[in-house]
């Protein structure tokens, strides 16, 4: 049970020392720690037999060795590693043969040994080392910054079958002062089932002036069911240590977490809130009146808009679209925000210059708000982690306004409306910075107004289809397609739309989606309104379709409409055993009508049917007018949003999504088959 091997025990590892050096980023140094590593030893470790020996040849990964460490100390974070593995195949010699790394300023690679173990002997290969630094361009992309480098170590001369030894210690300097020096943290996974090993450790050891803590997630008892995590403290100069010999994790990639271990600094959130808040306060209050010095412009023409909900709108999107997002990558951990004077003049600044900005224009029209931290990359796990400001990697303002809260992304773009029509991010936790504030959990919630109302009529006269297709948008969805309607092209948004009708229509047994323009004719598509306080956008698109109807066995005819939106695939092929299924969704409203100057079977079971869920989690109505001629289907849907469902929630609904697949997410009317006197009319009107 690896569980059972976990331990804590006394005791120090050396200090690495920092060497008076230019910015070289790397250096090699023999390793002075507590666990020193003869050359013999490490030979007689690389070639001892081992229970795993047969796992190279299914395929497998084999690593003699893997002792990693990480030494916390006040003014910086060693993590000390030594490996032994098996260049059995070509993949593995690869990436040994070129090591990368990503470095700020503040890191340095220290390399203790590089060397091999070939034919029995011991080789050492640090003079086949080349060491390249380059500036890491990865995420340089339209608002980033970065003075990271990326180092490169080439080894030369690596054979397949060689056992490669690499021991190193990578030493990361904590800043002066701030929330990244306070608060240490670290996250260690643990390894892929693919590795086995014969002698696996990881240490953590707590050289700080404070106690620090940890707790180990989503590791299995012998029945393979979570362990609840714990948090236990490591005090001050003590160590953590797991280790174990034939060693390989035991979990399944696709379906499960992989283990992982969160060390930090202990604390409560209410201290980290506390303490961002004195950081955020300080340059809040210090720039209390500098609007009226620095941006009367501003001012005056805030001063042009008339009511309190034209003047929330425009100071939102002034900041949204009028300051460039900037994100530095040195400073963005620190949590410490430019002053929004700096901000306001530059027009620049990342998300806490953003949203401090935004602050200070609430403040100044006397709209209460709140500077919180969110995580949207991994919001789930929040709760999992030790608390620390690292948990969080964004900022939000939450706004009162009216008896409700909203929250507003400031570094969002081409976002519209009043307070109340915007768009909404969603996220679960988040973390006010107040004073000793605490981790909070947003519930879920139901749109209360549409974002979609959509009407689609089809008239066929004559075997040719005239469709009347009206989209009423409103919220994130508004403002998704306004921007699809200036940046592309009218080739695409043809495609897009009767690409959605002709898979609707179940027309892909009348001709393929490659031959659209020829049987979508005559097609037109605008935006025939654009409320932008409202965020309420309207597009209409007509178009005519020459093959409307499909033919079935017998040559019986049919006219469909099955929009597939309203399955939730992703749930039915979710299958995660300990993640939970995330619902976001916008309530929609859709009514269809199919018509016909022929007769139509009006007692069709499918034609005729209905249906009425309402679940915890989904509400659906479908309902029906129909006639000889015809018939018109509404379907109103809402999701809860903003919900992480799983177990017994996921089940009932799935199973909530099984009934709207039970023929109720659309309808099929029956033509009658034409008569003689049917047919020898149109052939009178044709003439």
């Amino acid at each position: 049970d690896i569980i059972t091997n976990i331990k804590r025990q006394g005791g120090t590892l050396g200090n690495i020392g920092r060497k008076d050096m230019e910015k070289t980023y790397t250096r090699f140094e023999h390793y002075s720690g507590d666990r020193t590593y003869q050359n013999e030893q490490l030979v007689e470790q690389a070639l001892a037999n081992s229970d795993f020996d047969q796992a190279a040849t299914q395929g497998k990964g084999f690593c003699r060795l893997l002792d990693k460490a990480y030494i916390f100390q006040d003014e910086k974070l060693s993590e000390y590693s030594i490996v032994i593995y098996t260049l059995d195949e070509p993949g593995l010699l690869d990436s040994a043969a070129k090591r990368e790394y990503v470095l700020s300023e503040h890191d340095e690679m220290i390399i203790h040994r590089m060397a091999v173990v070939r034919n029995g002997q011991y080789l050492d290969k640090a003079d086949d080392v080349q060491i390249r630094i380059l500036d890491h361009e990865e995420q340089g992309g339209r608002g980033f910054l970065t003075n990271r480098k990326k180092l490169s170590l080439i080894i030369k001369d690596l054979h397949l079958q060689d056992i490669l030894i690499f021991e190193n210690t990578l030493v990361s300097h904590a800043p002066q002062a701030g929330l990244k020096r306070d608060f240490k943290h670290v996250y260690q996974e643990f390894p892929d089932p693919f590795w086995f090993y014969d002698r696996y450790v990881l240490r953590t050891v707590n050289q700080t002036s404070q106690v620090m803590t940890y707790k180990s997630c989503f590791f299995r008892d012998a029945q393979h069911q979570v362990i609840d995590p714990i948090a236990i403290d490591l005090p001050i100069g003590e160590s953590y240590v797991f280790e174990a010999d034939n060693f390989t994790t035991d979990y399944d990639p696709k379906l499960e977490v992989r283990p992982f271990i969160d060390f930090a600094t202990k604390a409560s959130y209410s201290k980290v809130s506390d303490a961002a808040y004195q950081i955020y306060e300080k340059v809040i209050s210090q720039n209390s009146t500098w609007l009226e010095t620095s941006a009367p412009d501003l001012l005056v023409e805030l001063a042009q808009h008339e009511t309190l909900d034209e003047k929330i709108r425009f100071v939102i999107e002034f900041v949204q679209n009028s300051i460039y997002y900037v994100y530095d990558a040195e400073i963005m951990d620190g949590h410490e925000p430019q002053e929004p004077q700096i901000t306001y003049e530059s027009k620049q600044g990342d998300c806490k210059a953003k949203t401090v900005l935004l602050k200070s224009l609430l403040d100044y029209l006397d709209i209460a708000s709140t500077c919180v931290l969110v995580n949207y990359e991994a919001d789930y796990f929040i709760p999992f982690y030790c608390p620390s400001p690292s948990n969080f990697n964004q900022k939000k303002k939450k706004i009162a306004y009216q008896g409700r809260h909203y929250f507003v992304d400031a570094t969002s773009r081409n976002q519209f409306g009043f307070l109340q029509y915007r768009s909404v991010p969603e996220f679960m936790y988040y973390l006010p910075i107040e004073p000793q504030a605490d981790l909070q959990f947003r519930e879920p919630f139901w749109h209360q107004n549409y974002l979609v109302e959509e009407t689609v009529t089809c008239m066929v006269t004559e075997g040719v289809g005239q469709i009347d297709h009206t989209l009423l948008l409103r919220g994130q969805n508004a403002d998704a397609i306004r921007q699809m309607f200036k940046n592309e092209s009218e080739t695409y948004l043809f495609n897009c739309y009767t690409t959605s009708l002709y898979y609707n229509m179940c027309l892909t047994d009348n001709f393929s989606e490659k031959e659209l323009s020829e049987y979508f004719t005559d097609s037109k598509i605008a935006i025939v309104s654009d409320n932008q306080d409202l965020n309420e956008l309207q597009i209409q698109h007509d178009v005519t379709l020459l093959k409307p109807y499909t033919v079935r066995i017998g040559k019986k005819e049919y006219l469909n409409y099955w929009d597939r939106t309203y399955l939730d695939d992703k749930a039915r092929d979710f299958n995660s055993r300990d993640l939970p299924f995330w619902l976001s969704h916008a309530r929609e409203k859709l009514t269809f009508e199919l018509r016909t100057d022929r007769k139509i079977n009006d007692k069709e079971k499918v034609t005729l049917q209905e249906c009425k869920i309402d679940s915890d989690f989904l509400c659906y109505q479908t309902t029906k007018a129909v006639d000889k001629h015809g018939a018109r289907m509404t379907i109103d849907y809402s999701v809860k949003t903003n919900a992480a469902i799983k177990g017994e929630e996921l089940a009932n609904y799935l199973s909530s999504d099984k009934k709207i697949r039970d023929n109720n997410f659309g309808m099929t009317i029956d033509l009658f088959e034409q008569g003689f006197f049917d047919k020898l009319k149109k052939s009178f009107v044709k003439k």
